[in-house]
């Protein structure tokens, strides 16, 4: 029967001497880092408060030098607005430090006045504050229910009341609308479809500038009142084809003069009716101009 042999005792000797190695350089590898690392913490951590202190110390220097104290305050922009009166609204002192202004804030009281649509603050250093503004442009004039003329502009904003001093302004009065207009969404829409055809276009019997009156018919639609004493009655919608459609019948009148006072009915743009209307306003069926009929004109 076999025997285990024992081993030697130098064999013994020489396995516990290589885990007491093998331990102890385990040991060396795992604390090697650690100097280095504690170093870098606490170089980190002086480091990092000497910079603290520092930006600490910059922004207390930026914050209270007069260097950036406001000296200057420029506006831009104004044509209706006085800047006077947007330094006054912008509410800024002289002296107040630059980095401390609230641009937005700035910027919300100006618009404050019905006739800036946008605000723009800027600083432009070291003591100077920039306040852009840009206007509302009038595009047509509305009566409220007190019977009061109002601005109305390209958005369908009721912005400002007409007054002695803004008597120059060349633009249609709207009539028939409703006090709230932003209430009625469509309506809204429709009109202002039809300000912007009318603004843009440049047709010989109706420019821009010649146009007295709009009226608003909820049921029916617009009416356009011109000051030669021509009336289109256009209802809603389709305003392109319309108006090119009448256009291709006036187009035949050589002389403008027939064009004066007339009543043309083009709600249908398919089927435009031209009447005359007399000195009294009452309508002549025998004065149709030429080209139309007493039942009107089919295209």
């Amino acid at each position: 029967m076999w025997k285990q042999k024992n081993k030697r005792p130098d064999t013994l000797n020489t396995d516990w001497r290589y885990r007491i190695s093998v331990e102890k350089n385990n040991w060396q590898r795992r604390w090697k880092g650690v100097p280095y690392s504690l170093g870098m913490a606490l170089l980190m951590l002086f480091g990092g408060g000497a910079l603290g202190a520092i930006l600490i110390l910059l922004t207390n220097l930026l914050l209270s030098s007069p260097l950036f104290a406001v000296t200057e305050i420029a506006v831009r922009g104004c044509l209706r607005v006085p800047p006077q009166e947007v330094i006054k609204m912008a509410n800024i002192t002289k002296g107040a430090n630059i980095f401390l202004l609230d641009s937005s804030q700035i910027a919300k009281r100006v618009s404050g006045n019905p006739w800036v649509e946008e605000t723009f603050v800027g600083r432009e250093f070291p003591s100077r504050i920039v306040i852009e503004v840009r206007e509302r442009q009038p595009f047509a004039i509305v009566k409220d229910d007190e019977g009061k003329l109002m601005f109305l502009d390209k958005t369908g904003h009721i912005f400002a009341p007409v007054d002695s001093n803004n008597s120059e302004w060349n633009i249609p009065i709207l009539t028939g609308l409703p006090l709230k207009l932003s209430e009625y969404p469509l309506l809204r829409s429709q009109l202002l479809n039809l300000l912007e055809f009318l603004s843009q276009s440049n047709f010989p019997f109706l420019k821009w500038e010649n146009i007295a009156e709009i009226k608003l018919d909820a049921e029916y639609g617009f009416s356009i009142i011109s000051t030669d004493g021509l009336c289109l009655y256009t209802g809603f919608g389709e305003y392109p084809e319309k108006f090119q459609n009448l256009e291709k019948i006036f187009s035949s009148y050589g002389n403008r003069t027939h064009l004066l006072r007339l009543y043309v009915d083009m709600s249908n743009k398919n089927k435009i009716f031209i009447r005359k209307q007399s000195e009294s306003g009452t309508f002549l069926r025998n004065t149709i101009p030429p080209g139309a009929s007493s039942s009107g004109i089919v295209i």
